[in-house]
């Protein structure tokens, strides 16, 4: 599994420090196969304030801009970029707010109205739908537990969910039995250190859809200071892996 992927990032479209063309050139560089650039679209929390990003009119000028930089980044790079959105629920208790990833989107959606009707939207062959850091991130940033505590309720509408924030791993989720993928919510130059998903083939989105869906993948730890990969790890070791951590990626993991 020598495919390296990235399935979520944000660019300026969504509050990212990058223009689309930076993040292309950002991970093309540092030896990316795939990623998938998930700008997050607007909604409007409880008390009514509007997010920032993509609105129903920009959807077919983001899709445009993406494509051309994934035709570019292909005969560039030979890495292959997908067009993704984020749909955010937000709510000032974190038990009712939840972050959904949608891959190669057929349309713009929003995260307004109730949770299970927009999973429900979301439901297409063609998409790929993943549970944004569903659990605590050990970061100070407004935390989502909506989809992890309601899991039995919402597992079926979701194809993974993510295993990792920055170097720390979710536990909870690793040991769930449920499908996972790891990535960074890349925001900043810096985020691109972090957990990430291989894979063996990026011929097509199709393929690396199949191997995201049947979990036929692995995760590495991505150190972009030294521009290479550590502890690689497959989905059926895992009960064995915290012993070869290093110290902070180990202790991060059982915290």
């Amino acid at each position: 599994m020598n495919k390296l992927g990235d399935f979520h990032i944000h660019s300026r479209w969504s509050g990212g420090e990058l223009t689309l063309t930076e993040i292309v050139d950002c991970y093309g560089d540092a030896g990316f196969d795939v990623i998938a650039i998930t700008d997050r679209t607007q909604s409007k929390e409880k008390n009514q304030r509007t997010i920032p990003g993509i609105s129903a009119s920009q959807f077919d000028l983001y899709r445009l801009q993406v494509e051309k930089e994934a035709k570019r980044a292909w005969k560039q790079y030979r890495m292959r970029v997908i067009s993704g959105i984020e749909i955010e629920k937000n709510s000032i208790n974190p038990y009712r707010s939840a972050h959904l990833v949608i891959l190669n989107p057929q349309t713009w959606f929003s995260g307004d109205g109730k949770l299970l009707e927009t999973l429900e939207k979301v439901q297409h062959p063609e998409h790929l739908v993943i549970a944004a850091h569903p659990v605590s991130t050990r970061r100070f940033q407004k935390q989502t537990f909506a989809l992890w505590t309601q899991k039995e309720k919402f597992k079926n509408y979701i194809d993974a969910w993510e295993i990792a924030s920055g170097s720390h791993l979710f536990s909870e989720v690793l040991h769930s039995g449920l499908p996972m993928i790891a990535s960074s919510d890349f925001k900043r130059r810096e985020d691109l250190t972090s957990w990430k998903t291989t894979l063996s083939d990026h011929s097509s989105m199709e393929s690396i859809f199949y191997q995201i869906r049947s979990q036929k993948i692995g995760f590495t730890y991505f150190d972009e200071l030294e521009q290479k990969t550590d502890t690689h790890f497959t989905l059926n070791p895992f009960p064995k892996l915290l012993g070869t951590l290093p110290q902070k990626l180990r202790s991060s993991s059982e915290s």
